[in-house]
């Protein structure tokens, strides 16, 4: 959007606020609609205080099969004979002549000490593996697979060649055991270990059929044959091995920080099993993967590892929010003394590694492939410390990491996370919140009244529950909209909070139906959750600055009590709230009277009071970059609204219009259910709806929407005389 736009969120929850009665109003002139709930407030975009906020992604590795098995596009499972402790687990004889086996002799390669072997039988053995839950979706594109095998030793018996050729068909059977494509290749076998690979393309219309890719020996076999770390990809996502329909979702939804790899993977279930930068650069055959942090998912290979994931991050125009390993694990262990300066330099050569230009550690990420250093400006020491019983000691080793970062790298090279809000001496903190949706709402005006300092809040993992134990079903349209509200009341506090993520952001589908997300991966789509486009509401729409507004109270009546504990008393900058007979009767209108762009925005002159009386919920800001208005309004009810939104008669602003640039649009998200769910299965219920804005629902100084119940409103309009 190259043109000054004004935007404007919206969406829908039960009134407690309603209008005078009839002989106290008077019909509003540019009314759109016959809705009884009708409002307005005054925006003055041209007093304002910067805005921080943005949407940021928590992308942890491992969980619900979001890396291996979902966003890493290989589509083979327990590839590398890794699971259950090395196994032959998901890989199946294709006759009842096969025999298929696990050796731990001569392997692959140290990382790799488990291979498959296939003994001798006749022509027909074999073996298939049927990809990842749900399966592998044949389509019409071309697959590149590969793998390692070798003959058995050499022995004494002169009589055999040290090498065999031996003929193999490898092909993509679909449901019926049709096949889907198939290729014959002959490998050339020697006791040595070998790469072989080749293209699988199919041809036809398999609908959505599922597959599993077959070995087939076309030669009776004489000598065992040693196999390991297959592989199985489509084409890549620009240059990277990942699914693409996902990727390039994630990619829409613009985040500024990719947080990475944790979370709880960040951790491991115990310290041998935490995360360990260096074992997930290189070559796959030197990366031995590391026991799941989350049951159930299958060992976790790090083929998704370190470089992949800061790729992928600078691919989607985005920087990572980097974890570091603090010396703590999900089983309440932790480092202390010597112990804890190892993790520390361990930490200081990781960023080395990432951000130097020169020297031995620049060196060796160019071995691996990346001669260019990463943009990295901002990492967290460890994970949800404040969740742990071993929080207690999280101050000393955030101090220990602190310390010897800046020690390294100088005061202000990277801004160092807390991850617990608990202690001292930080000046950036992750605080997380899983909770109801009804806490998310009341929580609107949490920071409202957070003390101002030179501290950073970032809120990189946040989602609905639906019950008390655990974030058990996918994101709802009740659920995302109560997070909306809440996120709405992070942008206002612009000034202190940094963005927010929604986690965990990625789940295969087939793996776990129930699982929370923002992407859910099925074996041929994908679906976008409702929470999804909630975040992708703020994201496409960003604010630079945030405006002075207030409602206009002339037809403000509260039919509900009125609780000092959830809406205390305070005095404002040029008006006040009073309570009478347990009634708020009046809110006097509280005009901003700074011009400072460094102002504070408290809850001063905040009106977020009538707001949750109204439960008609608001931000407002201004795209200096794009000579943007945006104002985002949730509304959660099921009766429809009216909307003014008028500019400050003082302010220099007016609309635009289409003059000189992109039209006024309106971008809607509705949906009269609740409980509706976007997933792979059911399809994408709730989706946006984009359109030109209507004649009367723009005047000159003034944008007048009908919201329907439960839905989110974006519009934009151009603005002129904003510099």
């Amino acid at each position: 959007m190259k043109s000054p736009l004004f935007c404007i969120v919206a969406a829908s929850l039960s009134p407690l606020f309603r209008v005078a009665s009839a002989r106290q109003q008077t019909q509003h002139p540019f009314a759109t609609g016959s809705s009884t709930r009708n409002y307005t407030f005054v925006v003055d975009p041209s007093r304002l205080t910067v805005n921080n906020y943005a949407v940021h992604l928590m992308l942890e590795s491992n969980i619900n099969q979001a890396t291996d098995g979902g966003i890493y596009s290989n589509l083979l499972i327990n590839r590398a004979f890794q699971d259950d402790g090395g196994s032959v687990r998901y890989w199946d004889q294709l006759s009842p002549d096969t025999v298929l086996d696990t050796s731990r002799h001569r392997p692959l390669s140290k990382a790799l000490p488990t291979s498959a072997f296939i003994a001798p039988g006749p022509v027909g053995i074999g073996f298939s593996n049927p990809g990842w839950p749900g399966g592998i979706a044949v389509r019409e594109t071309k697959y590149r697979f590969s793998f390692y095998a070798r003959l058995d030793e050499e022995d004494q018996n002169k009589d055999r060649p040290d090498t065999v050729q031996v003929p193999v068909e490898v092909s993509l059977k679909v449901q019926d055991r049709t096949t889907g494509a198939d290729t014959n290749i002959t490998l050339s076998l020697s006791p040595q270990w070998k790469l072989f690979e080749g293209t699988l393309e199919p041809t036809g219309n398999f609908s959505d059929g599922l597959g599993r890719l077959e070995f087939k020996l076309l030669k009776a076999l004489s000598r065992p044959i040693y196999f390991s770390l297959f592989s199985l990809f489509p084409p890549k996502w620009h240059h990277l091995h990942l699914r693409a329909d996902a990727a390039e979702a994630l990619a829409q939804l613009r985040p500024k920080l990719v947080r990475v790899p944790g979370g709880n993977d960040l951790e491991g279930l115990n310290m041998g099993s935490a995360f360990d930068w260096e074992k997930t650069i290189g070559p796959l055959i030197d990366r031995p993967g590391r026991l799941p942090s989350w049951q159930g998912t299958g060992w976790n290979t790090e083929s998704f590892g370190l470089h992949e994931m800061l790729d992928m991050i600078e691919q989607f125009g985005a920087e990572a929010c980097l974890g570091l390993f603090a010396g703590t694990s999900l089983d309440g262990s932790a480092a202390y003394g010597r112990d804890m300066d190892d993790v520390a330099r361990h930490a200081i050569d990781e960023l080395h590694y990432i951000t130097d230009e020169q020297g031995p550690w620049a060196d060796k990420r160019a071995q691996n492939g990346r001669k260019k250093p990463w943009s990295l400006h901002v990492v967290q020491l460890g994970n949800g410390e404040n969740y742990y019983p071993h929080n207690n000691s999280y101050q000393s080793r955030f101090n220990v990491m602190q310390e010897s970062i800046i020690r390294e790298f100088g005061t202000g090279r990277f801004e160092i996370m807390s991850a617990a809000s608990a202690i001292k001496n930080y000046t950036a903190v992750d605080i997380h919140d899983y909770n109801s949706p009804q806490w998310f709402r009341d929580n609107y005006d949490r920071l409202d009244h957070w003390p101002r300092s030179d501290t950073r809040i970032y809120e990189l993992e946040m989602a609905v529950l639906h019950n008390q134990e655990a974030n058990l079903s996918p994101p709802n349209w009740g659920g995302s909209l109560s997070e909306c509200i809440y996120m709405l009341g992070l942008e206002r506090n612009g000034d202190l909070c940094y963005g927010s993520a929604y986690a965990p952001s990625v789940t295969s589908f087939a793996y776990n139906p129930n699982a929370a997300n923002v992407v859910a991966i099925g074996p041929a789509k994908i679906s976008r959750s409702t929470s999804y486009f909630c975040q992708q509401a703020f994201s496409l729409f960003p604010a630079t600055h945030n405006a002075a507004h207030h409602w206009l109270n002339q037809s403000l009546e509260v039919v509900g009590p009125y609780s000092t504990h959830d809406y205390p008393l305070r005095q404002t900058q040029g008006g006040f709230i009073r309570k009478k007979d347990q009634k708020l009767v009046q809110v006097q209108d509280r005009p901003f009277n700074s011009q400072s762009e460094t102002q504070d925005m408290s809850s001063e002159w905040r009106d977020s009071v009538i707001d949750k009386k109204l439960d008609l919920y608001k931000s407002v800001g201004v795209n200096k970059e794009t000579g943007q208005l945006v104002v985002r309004l949730v509304n959660f009810s099921s009766k429809d609204c009216d909307i003014h939104i008028q500019l400050d008669p003082s302010s220099p602003v007016h609309f635009a219009g289409d003059q000189g640039g992109e039209p006024d649009v309106r971008w809607t998200l509705q949906s009269e259910d609740l409980e509706s769910e976007n997933t792979p299965a059911r399809g994408e219920l709730v989706r946006p709806r984009k359109r030109s804005l209507q004649p009367g629902e723009r005047g000159q100084r003034e944008i007048n929407l009908h919201l329907e119940p439960y839905a989110l409103d974006v519009v934009t309009v151009g603005l002129s005389g904003l510099f």
